[in-house]
């Protein structure tokens, strides 16, 4: 492997490690790394994406090239909500079909 792609490699995860952090930050879900053998250094991966993750926050927070959304303005949203409804309904189909296959399993 030359040098560039060990970079590459690099930044790959650490891109991975910010989009792992931007997840635990909005749902509250983390990576379960404690089920692996490798706990302490997944433990301080997930640490070095919250640290990045930070960092471009205060970037972005402290920049004029960043603004807040505007509601009315942007509808970067709008697509979202119809996605979420997606979900929504893909979770109770999920749910059903789980009580109606342990109905099945019992008898």
């Amino acid at each position: 492997m030359s040098l560039g792609g060990i970079v590459h490699f690099g930044i790959d995860m650490t891109l991975v490690a910010i989009v792992l952090s931007a997840v635990r930050r909005n749902t509250g879900y983390v990576f379960a790394y404690e089920n692996y053998s490798w706990a302490k250094l997944i433990y301080g991966y997930l640490g070095f994406g919250e640290f990045c993750y930070k960092c471009i926050t205060k970037y972005v927070t402290g920049s004029n090239l960043f603004r807040k959304q505007l509601k009315d303005q942007d509808r970067f949203m709008d697509d979202v909500e119809e996605v979420e409804d997606d979900v929504e309904l893909h979770k109770k189909r999920r749910r059903s079909s789980r009580v109606s296959r342990a109905m099945f399993a019992r008898n």
